[in-house]
């Protein structure tokens, strides 16, 4: 049984969209501005906020440079994220059901 590209983590859009948000939240923590972390990385701004938003492919070298100088190590920003744990941990404790029978 083969699992779909969107289950298993290895879908590009998703990769794109959790890289971009993964470096955008790093580059606010660092204090940058996209035109300063796009110079440090020695890429155009308009090209940094579309590797933000997931919107293109990216070259692992991009990548590489991006995640340096926001001070990631390239692995971490890669690394799928544990949705499941966060998930169990902000839902609500279930309410008990209430059984309805009918009527005979």
């Amino acid at each position: 049984m083969t699992r779909s590209p969107a289950r298993s983590g290895s879908d590009p859009a998703l990769i794109r969209q959790i890289f971009g948000a993964r470096l955008r939240k790093a580059r606010h923590a660092a204090g940058m501005t996209i035109k300063e972390l796009a110079e440090a990385a020695g890429t155009g701004w308009p090209h940094l906020s579309r590797i933000e938003h997931g919107y293109v492919n990216v070259t692992v070298d991009t990548m590489y440079a991006l995640a340096k100088a926001v001070g990631l190590d390239l692995h971490v920003t890669l690394r799928r994220p544990a949705s499941s744990a966060r998930k169990a941990t902000s839902r609500r404790p279930a309410k008990p059901h209430k059984r309805v029978y009918a009527k005979p």
